[in-house]
């Protein structure tokens, strides 16, 4: 069942307004068909090593966009399969009004560290089997080669480590997006030499362990010329102005909290790139009255994602 902004994005348009939200919503149950389409999402593996939802609305246009849904970080006992779905629902009123194709991966404990895992797990791009940068990177090629959808580059949205991710895919990939959306990071991979990655531009040496497997070598020099590509595409940072929890310091992290990093963030990314003779075209908006909440910030996401669609 399509849930999450439906109403807001008005699919059954069809429909008199004056109509009550109990026939609304048992209107647009299983997704709101039109013209023959569903809005039920299919759930695909990539290569056995990981599980991602996709959704591609009625009449889809060939070569359309795709936009990456990264989910945030799995609670006590959660499973990744139901909350990347969660995550992809609130996407659909956009999809099936722009024609955007959607990709939510599932970052599950066992291959991605969706709670906790090395390095972050997927918070720093890294994965048991395949990282996951290289998982999602597989995902839309796969829906490419099958929808006909744009492959070569893809918006990219993630909430709280789901926005870690995102960021951080940001930095290291910036000739494969068109535009990001960022919401609620608690950490940023800030420009700062000193930082060793994921949360800085310094080198990564160390030894990581999976559970089950035996240590490997992790060595990551970060470009900084990645960094200021970055920079130039549009990226949009969106928290709440209640999102004042403090968070752990690890190095290189500047604020206390979610809104002072991304503050901090989006001010030293663009001051990187006009130190590059660049322009940075970063922005920060705050959404008043809102705290650490993922449905609470996806208007304003969804609205900044529009801004910038091919």
């Amino acid at each position: 069942m399509v849930t999450g902004y439906n109403l807001q994005y008005r699919p059954c348009r069809k429909y008199p307004v004056r109509l009550s939200l109990l026939v609304i919503l048992a209107v647009c149950a299983g997704g709101c068909r039109e013209g023959g389409g569903s809005a039920t999402a299919k759930l695909r593996s990539v290569s056995g090593s990981g599980r991602f939802w996709e959704y591609a609305p009625p009449g889809a246009a060939a070569r359309g966009p795709v936009l990456v849904i990264a989910h945030g970080m799995l609670g006590r006992g959660q499973r990744a399969v139901p909350l990347a779905r969660r995550f992809l629902e609130r996407w659909v009123p956009l999809a099936r009004r722009h024609g955007v194709v959607l990709v939510a991966p599932a970052f599950d404990q066992a291959g991605f560290g969706g709670r906790a895992g090395p390095g972050g797990g997927y918070r720093g791009l890294f994965g048991r089997e395949m990282g996951a940068d290289v998982f999602v990177e597989r995902a839309v090629a796969d829906v490419a080669r099958r929808r006909g959808a744009r492959g070569d580059r893809f918006l990219l949205y993630g909430h709280s480590a789901g926005g870690q991710f995102a960021s951080r895919y940001l930095v290291r990939h910036p000739d494969r997006l068109l535009a990001v959306v960022l919401s609620a990071p608690g950490k940023f991979p800030f420009p700062d030499p000193a930082a060793p990655w994921p949360n800085g531009l310094g080198r990564l040496r160390r030894n990581m362990r999976w559970p089950g497997r035996s240590p490997s070598r992790v060595d990551i020099s970060p470009d900084p010329a990645t960094w200021a590509r970055a920079a130039s595409l549009p990226v949009t940072v969106v928290v709440g102005s209640r999102d004042t929890r403090p968070q752990n310091s690890p190095p290189g992290q500047q604020g206390s909290n979610r809104l002072e990093r991304a503050r901090a963030w989006v001010a030293e990314m663009n001051r990187f790139a006009r130190g590059r003779q660049g322009k940075g075209r970063l922005r920060l908006e705050v959404v008043r009255g809102v705290g650490h909440s993922s449905a609470g910030l996806t208007p304003r996401c969804a609205a900044a994602l529009v801004r910038h669609l091919p």
